[in-house]
C-alpha cells in the first residue's frame, strides 16, 4: 500500500511541498539563534465570590478599597454572603477595541473546562486588587481577585521560543488566506450573466428577448471550452468575469468550475481566494470543502504559504462559522497525517501554535487546543506528544499561563481518545503524577472525569 493512499493530496505535489518544505527548514537554521518572546502579562490571585443586595454594593466596594479585612466587612453587612473561593492564574491580553485602556483578563480557574474572559480596563486594578460587578437585580455578585503579586511578563525558555520562532518561519505572517476583497456572499457579475445569456442563446438556439438562464451545466461548460480559442466573444465575456471575481469578490462555485478548463490553476486559486464561503449551521460542509479545494490548488501549484495556512485552517475549524459539530466530527479528518509525511516536525508547529506570548507578530498562527489535542489522538507519534506535553505541565521555568494551556491541550487529548478505557487510563496515569504538577495544575486534573 503506498504511504500516499487516502491523502488529501497527489503523492506527486506531496514530493514538491517536501522540497519546499525542506527550504524553509534550512531557512529556519539561518533565523535568530536566541530569540525572545515574552509570555502574556500574569499573575495567580486568591478568587472570591460575594452577593450583597444592590443598594449595599458602593458601600461595600469603598470598604475593600480601603484595605478592611473581609472578615470584618462581612460582619458589617449582614445581607453580605461569601459564595466561594480559590486560588486562579490571571492574565492579560489587549481586546481588540479603539480604547487603549480596555483589556481582557483572561482566567483559568483550576478545572478542565477552559478559561473564562472578563472584559475589565486598568482602573479595576487598585493597588493588589481587581474588583468586578455583575449586577442582577435586587442583588448584586461581587468579584475579586487578590493577587499574589503585581502582573508581570516572563521570558519563555529557549527551548519554547525557538518553537514559537518555527511557527513563523513555516507559516509566513506576510501571507493572508482570503484576500481582503473577499466579500461575504457572491455580488453582480455582469460579464459572467452576459456569458450565460450568449450560451443560452448559442447552443440551445432560442429566440432573442426575455430570457431566464438560472446556471451552467456539464453541456455548456464543455461547450465553453469548445469554443474559447474561436470565439473572441466568449474568451472576452470570461475573462472579464474572472477579472471581475477577484477585484470585487464576485466570483462564485460555478464560475471557479467553469475556469477548470480555460484557466491555469494559479488564477482559479486567486479567484477562490477572494471568495469568502460561510456555512447555514455547523453541519454545512462548504466552507471546509472550500478551504480543501484552496488547499489543493496550493499544493498542486507549489505554493507553500498559502498551502500551510489553508491546511492549518481545515485542521484548526478557523472558519467564520464553526464546521466541527461533536455530532459532525466522526466524519471528518484532521489532516495530520499530510503533514507528518511533509518530513516536518509537525508536533513542534502544532505545539508551537499553542504557545500564547505578547510579542509575536500580529499574524502569528496561533492553533486551537481541541482540534489539535484531537489530532494527536490519530498520530503515529502519539507518546511522544504525551511525554512533551507532560513535561511542559511539569516545567517550573515556564509560566504558568502557557502551562494551563497545555493543560487544557492534554485534556482534549483524553476526552477524545477513540475508547472511553484509553481516555479513563491516561487521566489514571495523571492522578498518579500529581503531586509532579504545579497547585492550580492539580486543581484541572482533580476536575477530570473519567
Amino acid at each position: 500500500m503506498d504511504i500516499y493512499d487516502g491523502l488529501m493530496y497527489a503523492a506527486a505535489d506531496m514530493q514538491q511541498l517536501k522540497k519546499a518544505a525542506d527550504s524553509l527548514n534550512l531557512q529556519y537554521l539561518e533565523c535568530i539563534a536566541q530569540p525572545v518572546y515574552y509570555s502574556l502579562p500574569q499573575t495567580q490571585a486568591l478568587r472570591i465570590k460575594l452577593q450583597t443586595p444592590t443598594k449595599d454594593t458602593t458601600l461595600i466596594v469603598a470598604r475593600l478599597r480601603q484595605h478592611i479585612p473581609l472578615a470584618q466587612i462581612l460582619r458589617e453587612f449582614p445581607g453580605l454572603v461569601m459564595e466561594d473561593s480559590g486560588h486562579v492564574v490571571l492574565a492579560w491580553k489587549p481586546r481588540d477595541t479603539e480604547y487603549d485602556n480596555e483589556y481582557d483578563t483572561v482566567l483559568y480557574s483550576g478545572n478542565a473546562n477552559g478559561f473564562n474572559t472578563i472584559g475589565l480596563n486598568k482602573q479595576a486594578i487598585w493597588d493588589n486588587c481587581i474588583c468586578s460587578l455583575e449586577y442582577l437585580g435586587e442583588y448584586t455578585n461581587i468579584y475579586i481577585w487578590r493577587l499574589d503579586k503585581p502582573f508581570s511578563r516572563l521570558q519563555l525558555p529557549q527551548e519554547y521560543a525557538k518553537m514559537v520562532q518555527y511557527v513563523d518561519c513555516m507559516i509566513d505572517t506576510g501571507t493572508v488566506l482570503m484576500l481582503n476583497k473577499g466579500n461575504l456572499s457572491e455580488e453582480e457579475n455582469a460579464p459572467l450573466d452576459s456569458l450565460k445569456m450568449l450560451v443560452l442563446l448559442k447552443r440551445h438556439k432560442l429566440p432573442t428577448g426575455p430570457l431566464k438562464y438560472t446556471g451552467f451545466d456539464e453541456r455548456d461548460k464543455k461547450y465553453i471550452q469548445r469554443e474559447f480559442n474561436n470565439n473572441p466573444r466568449i474568451r472576452q465575456l470570461f475573462a472579464n468575469a474572472v477579472t471581475v471575481a477577484m477585484k470585487n469578490g464576485s466570483g462564485s462555485g460555478q464560475l471557479e468550475w467553469l475556469a477548470e478548463g480555460v484557466s491555469s490553476k494559479d488564477t482559479i486559486l486567486l479567484m477562490k481566494r477572494s471568495r469568502i464561503v460561510i456555512g447555514g449551521c455547523s453541519m454545512d460542509d462548504a466552507p471546509r470543502q472550500h478551504a480543501r479545494n484552496i488547499a489543493t490548488l496550493a499544493s498542486q501549484t507549489h505554493q507553500w504559504p498559502v498551502f500551510i495556512r489553508a491546511h492549518l485552517d481545515i485542521m484548526n475549524d478557523y472558519f467564520m462559522r464553526a464546521t466541527d459539530a461533536s455530532y459532525a466530527q466522526p466524519m471528518r479528518k484532521t489532516y495530520l497525517r499530510e503533514l507528518e509525511l511533509l518530513d516536518i516536525p509537525a508536533q513542534r508547529l502544532l505545539l508551537g501554535s499553542v504557545f500564547k506570548v505578547s510579542n509575536a507578530p500580529a499574524a502569528h498562527y496561533y492553533g486551537n487546543i481541541s482540534r489539535i489535542g484531537r489530532a494527536f489522538t490519530e498520530s503515529a507519534h502519539a507518546a511522544d506528544f504525551e511525554k512533551a506535553v507532560k513535561g511542559y505541565m511539569k516545567d517550573q521555568q515556564l509560566d504558568p499561563f502557557n502551562k494551563c494551556l497545555f493543560f487544557l491541550l492534554y485534556a482534549s487529548y483524553c476526552y477524545q481518545q477513540q475508547e472511553a478505557a484509553e481516555t479513563k487510563n491516561k487521566i489514571s496515569e495523571l492522578m498518579k503524577e500529581l503531586k509532579a504538577y504545579p497547585e492550580y495544575i492539580q486543581a484541572g486534573i482533580h476536575g477530570l472525569k473519567e
